[in-house]
């Protein structure tokens, strides 16, 4: 496995979580949204959450994904990202306001999808706040291996 392929299963950009766990959380979310969208589109109810929390739903959609690969894991991204973009795409500005019901709650479409990608920032921030949390701990590697000092996960000594 080549230095960036390990450095992307190394835990700790955030907590207990590396790069591919992040990748496959933010898929995880992306296609919870892919998933009510098509079932919209075809006139079906939401799906309704096996799961009370946020976190819940994090931690199972982790160990869903734990024993996957790294290719895996980008490959399932990457699809969930382009029926993600085909179906945003789709979505006229009528339907955009279009009042829908999730979870009992009744809200403008977009409202609901902006909602359901968010991060701390707002709306649709979700994979925009996790790609700041790897650029930062990118950042401390690098400046641990300018420094002489051993880069976390890194050997002291042979």
């Amino acid at each position: 496995m080549s230095a960036d392929k390990k450095e992307e299963e190394e835990p700790g950009v955030i907590e207990r979580w590396s790069i591919k766990d992040l990748v496959g959380h933010v898929a995880a979310w992306e296609d919870l949204v892919v998933q009510n969208l098509e079932r919209w589109r075809r006139g079906e109810p939401p799906l309704e959450p096996a799961w009370s929390s946020a976190d819940e739903y994090n931690a199972g959609e982790a160990s869903r994904r734990a024993s996957w690969t790294l290719a895996q894991v980008r490959d399932d991204a990457a699809t969930t990202r382009q029926r993600l973009h085909a179906l945003l795409a789709g979505i006229t500005d009528e339907e955009w306001e279009l009042k829908i019901t999730m979870r009992g709650r009744e809200r403008p479409l977009g409202v609901w999808i902006g909602g359901a990608l968010s991060g701390p920032e707002g709306p649709g921030t979700h994979a925009t706040e996790h790609a700041q949390h790897i650029r930062a701990w990118r950042g401390g590697l690098e400046s641990g291996r300018a420094s002489g000092r051993p880069a976390m996960g890194e050997q002291v000594g042979s």
